[in-house]
């Protein structure tokens, strides 16, 4: 206990305590001042974060100092305690009054030392991400199903937020929330989007306030970076979506210019009921599953309307959401309600580049190519930057038939986001349409450079391969993807088909469940599962009854475009593979009168070759196969279908693969039922 005492008496004749005291209240004035100063100055956050941590290391060594030294009116000096005694030693302790100048200049030396020597360590090893950014799914801390649709609806226009200031800001661009399909852990997002950083969090919603957490998180090192916690009243739902991006802007080292921060302010509502609607409507849309869930969006989109009529976002998520609906069931009038939508949103506020963009979609959707065009140059005409515009401008440039313009576009999309791979698979997609089978896997490898897991990139890549012949890198590509993610249905039915043509029909049959059982309304994935159950062993009993699905999906679809082509081809060609030939001549019949070949395209050209061929006409078949292979379209099928079997005997078909060379291990004879 003495030995205690003595230490406490110790720390006091030393003056450690009143050292330790003023050093505490300086520095808690300093981190006070810098609350208020920096943001002022819009100085990045991380500057108030290194005082405080630069701070909290000084105190240690002010208390040391304190200790060791003896503050005399002579200046700093070693405690007599702890010097050497000498017949000439200076008296213990110089007077009070005149050590506490020294005492102060000693703190302020070491708070000095401490902020100048902690911010410049912090300013040299701190370097923010490069800001190639992701918005991960917020957790809901809250078991409330309408928290999960406010949370969603929260991550779809956060992001919108950011992608808006990615338009000023040429070393940001965020992943589109479209792309975020699930959770994922920040080194997956690298892999698949190419990002350098991502966004995660939780959200919790109270009575009264709404607790945001955002947390800055380095995808490669999956360090976490920055955290911010943000709170605001439950009537302010856009404002904190508004709060948020200004952090995250902060966070990142990106100062909001004025113009900047009044494009992030005017998202918001004149009633916060109608935020709250919005938001709910656009968590709704991004998850709706059904025309039943875009329903439900579209009501929430409609009831904010009625509270505040003047709400632009209202009215361009009504648009969005009846494109959606259109999309799903293929019923012009809801073409009319988003067209009618965007152009109200438009009309309240024509300064919205994305809402140009999306009314520019649509247009293309119809094919209204010179509106599209229009449109998409309205956005850019905002927004200079703006590389979502150009890509989509590109295809339609492909469209209307101006290689040169397209390919041009393009590479403006990629010169304004270079390190994002969707520029280079548009451009890649683009030299594919060309036939330029090269070019485009050279501009689909530079894209997984960035995002090496990426599977639209590795579908892509894969598809090339097969119409260059080279079945296995196709089918190598294809498995690659499924390991990664096995539910991806595209992939399954790329898989399947690659499968059907090598021969391996179970295998074939087994994907296409998979695929169709996710897009149970898609009758031409139910249609192909059919024609692979039918050359299979193990599902021939199946497909019958497979091909009736097809038909009655077929025929529900016709009812809302009743002149479809494809749609018609496929209906007869169900019947025909059912033996049904007189009801597949029915649908043939009201297919001829929209079929010019010269105007076909190859893919539907090639069907009605393969019709024909199945009702015996094989003059009919020749002439439409060979008008698509003219085209360079339909040789691995003509080469390695089973239902075309008995063309490839045809003197001109035998012809026409011998002069085009195709690979011996095309050629070779089908494996068989597998």
């Amino acid at each position: 206990m003495d030995r205690y005492l003595h230490f406490f008496q110790e720390l006091q004749r030393r003056r450690v305590f009143r050292v330790a005291a003023a050093y505490a209240v300086t520095a808690w004035l300093l981190i006070e001042v810098s609350s208020v100063v920096l943001p002022a100055f819009e100085l990045p956050e991380w500057g108030l974060r290194g005082l405080i941590i630069a701070l909290a290391a000084g105190f240690p060594v002010a208390c040391l100092l304190a200790w060791a030294y003896e503050l005399t009116a002579d200046g700093l000096q070693r405690d007599p305690a702890d010097a050497l005694p000498t017949p000439d030693a200076p008296s213990p302790r110089s007077p009070a009054r005149r050590t506490a100048f020294w005492e102060a200049l000693l703190v302020g030396t070491v708070v000095a030392l401490a902020v100048v020597g902690g911010l410049t360590s912090l300013y040299v090893t701190y370097t923010p991400p490069a800001s190639h950014l992701a918005v991960l799914p917020f957790r809901v801390v809250n078991d409330d199903p309408q928290a999960d649709a406010l949370a969603a609806g929260l991550l779809e226009t956060l992001t919108s937020s950011l992608t808006q200031l990615g338009q000023f800001e040429k070393k940001l661009w965020v992943v589109p929330s479209s792309e975020i399909t699930e959770a994922m852990p920040p080194s997956a997002a690298r892999q698949r989007f190419g990002v350098s950083a991502v966004v995660s969090g939780s959200i919790q919603f109270g009575e009264e306030r709404i607790r945001l957490t955002l947390n800055l998180i380095d995808a490669e090192t999956e360090r976490q970076v920055q955290s911010r916690q943000l709170d605001v009243g439950r009537q302010g739902l856009l404002g904190l979506q508004n709060e948020a991006t200004r952090h995250l802007a902060r966070m990142l080292d990106l100062p909001l210019s004025s113009q900047q921060a009044a494009q992030v302010a005017h998202t918001q509502a004149a009633d916060p009921e109608a935020e709250r609607l919005y938001l709910e409507g656009r968590g709704v849309l991004r998850t709706a599953a059904s025309v039943a869930g875009v329903d439900a969006a579209i009501g929430r989109f409609a009831r904010a309307l009625q509270v505040d009529s003047t709400f632009t976002l209202a009215h361009a998520g009504l648009g969005t959401a009846y494109r959606q609906k259109f999309k799903r069931t293929e019923d012009l009038q809801w073409v009319d309600a988003a067209i009618s939508h965007t152009q109200q949103a438009l009309a309240l506020d024509s300064t919205r580049a994305p809402v140009w963009v999306a009314l520019g979609v649509i247009r293309s959707d119809q094919r209204h190519n010179e509106a599209a065009i229009e449109a998409f140059r309205r956005a850019i005409a905002i927004t200079p930057g703006y590389a979502e515009a150009y890509r989509h401008l590109g295809f339609v440039y492909r469209r209307t038939g101006d290689p040169e313009r397209a390919e041009k576009t393009f590479r403006k999309a990629i010169a304004r986001q270079p390190e994002y791979w969707k520029g280079y698979n548009a451009l890649g997609s683009f030299f594919y349409s060309q036939v330029r089978y090269e070019d485009a896997i050279a501009q689909y490898e530079q894209g997984l450079r960035l995002a090496p897991a990426n599977p639209s990139l590795l579908n892509n890549v894969a598809v090339v391969y097969w119409h260059q012949y080279r079945l296995e890198n196709a089918m190598d590509a294809f498995e690659r993807i499924l390991a990664l993610d096995s539910t991806r249905a595209i992939t399954q039915s790329n898989l399947a088909t690659a499968y059907f043509y090598l021969g391996r029909y179970d295998e074939a049959a087994r994907l296409y469940a998979k695929a169709s059982a996710q897009s149970p309304k898609d009758h031409e994935l139910v249609g192909a599962l059919a024609d692979a159950q039918s050359w299979s062993t193990a599902h021939r009993d199946a497909a019958s009854a497979t091909y009736r699905r097809a038909i009655a999906l077929a025929k529900e679809q016709l009812s809302f475009t009743d002149r479809n082509p494809s749609v018609l081809g496929s209906l007869a060609q169900y019947y025909a593979h059912l033996q049904q030939p007189d009801s597949a001549r029915v649908w043939l019949r009201r297919l001829k009168p929209l079929a010019d070949s010269s105007a076909t395209s190859v893919t539907l050209a090639f069907g009605i070759g393969e019709l024909y061929e199945s009702l015996g006409d094989r003059e009919q078949a020749r002439s439409w196969i060979h008008f698509a292979l003219r085209q360079d379209y339909g040789w691995i099928p003509l080469a390695r279908s089973p239902w075309l079997a008995d063309l490839r005997t045809d003197p001109l078909m035998l012809r026409l693969m011998e002069a085009k060379e195709l690979p011996a291990r095309l050629l070779s004879p089908k494996n068989g039922g597998s």
